[in-house]
């Protein structure tokens, strides 16, 4: 519920609630943050809103935007098990959203609600829409039927067609402006920190450190595959058609490798900041603010070893590993590369 969210994001959330009680909701709305999952979030709290059982048109205004969050619409909604909100993801293996999916989507939009007020259709990672299934939506995107409404979801807005982002209201869920990362990749920065900042690396060394990345990569995707397939019909309906479980292993497994790549860029995101702190430590600043101050002395203690322009290059190195692991790189050579091409 909208109560609940926890974002720092109470113009965008404060948009969302005027619309939802002068009944004027938008047909298309983006909106982006830097976590995917909060913007998840606003998206199920927004589909309850409009197909709460109590949120019917002689409510009044005033309750009209805040879901119960108890009866059988908000949720089935929760559970992404709603047979009027359609969630779309990159597929497993191309990684984008395809044409075909699109279509697919454009023919259950059509459709008049089943059970609820609203159609809704959230689609996650938006930025992931290739040209051939963006240019296939525009006409729905700018015109879809009554009492249905769209929704993208994007950490990376500037990647969604322009065509795109202008048929949308977008709204923005914005963090605190300082890096907030997750406890797993605040240890894995404090790993990093600690193997680096204490002494000039050696091959062995960055091995080490490679296994240990490996080692917290692969228990971040077995806790996202738990969590997600708790979430996922499959757990709800065992007596389902074999053909209907079939889709929805595979779309479990789109969105588990989906959270996934997110994840793991929201990991080295933290090591590339604590990188840049080393940086801005070389240039003896003196009153800069650290990402992570925790980490003060083994940041300094790196610093003095590196030139201002080689602790730019390893900021530049995280960045570069970033966009490979955007295309089909091998995952384990991309990392390898990346370690042993760092200055320390």
């Amino acid at each position: 519920m909208f109560s609940a969210i926890t974002v720092n994001s109470d113009r965008s959330l404060a948009v969302l609630r005027k619309s939802l009680r002068s009944g004027r909701v938008g047909h298309a709305y983006l909106f982006s943050s830097d976590t995917l999952g909060e913007i998840e979030d606003v998206s199920v709290s927004f589909a309850q809103a409009l197909n709460c059982t109590k949120n019917l048109p002689d409510t009044t205004s005033e309750s009209r935007d805040e879901p119960c969050g108890e009866c059988r619409s908000c949720t089935t909604i929760s559970k992404h098990t709603h047979v009027d909100v359609h969630w779309v993801r990159p597929e497993s293996r191309s990684r984008v959203i395809t044409v075909d999916q699109i279509r697919e989507l454009m023919g259950e939009i059509f459709l008049k609600p089943t059970e609820g007020l609203y159609k809704v259709v959230v689609i996650v990672s938006a930025d992931r829409l290739n040209t051939e299934a963006a240019n296939a939506f525009l006409k729905t995107l700018e015109e879809p039927p009554p009492r249905s409404v769209i929704l993208l979801l994007t950490t990376e807005p500037a990647r969604v067609l322009e065509t795109v982002r202008s048929r949308c209201l977008r709204l923005t869920f914005e963090g605190s402006g300082e890096f907030v990362g997750s406890d797993l990749s605040r240890a894995c920065v404090e790993t990093f920190a600690v193997m680096w900042g204490r002494s000039r690396t050696h091959l062995l060394d960055r091995y080490a450190m490679l296994a240990l990345l490996l080692k917290d990569l692969a228990g971040c995707k077995a806790e996202i595959e738990a969590a997600l397939l708790a979430k996922s019909p499959l757990s709800y309906y065992e007596d389902a058609d074999p053909r209907v479980r079939s889709q929805w292993e595979e779309d479990r497994k789109a969105a588990v490798e989906a959270e996934y790549r997110h994840q793991r860029a929201q990991l080295l995101l933290a090591i590339q900041w604590w990188l840049r702190d080393v940086w801005l430590e070389s240039l003896e600043m003196g009153c800069q603010r650290l990402a992570f101050p925790e980490q003060a002395a083994l940041t300094q203690s790196l610093a003095k070893r590196l030139t201002p322009e080689e602790a730019l290059a390893n900021v530049g190195v995280l960045e570069k590993v970033q966009r490979q692991l955007t295309s089909n790189v091998q995952e384990l050579l991309a990392l390898e590369v990346a370690l042993l091409q760092l200055h320390g």
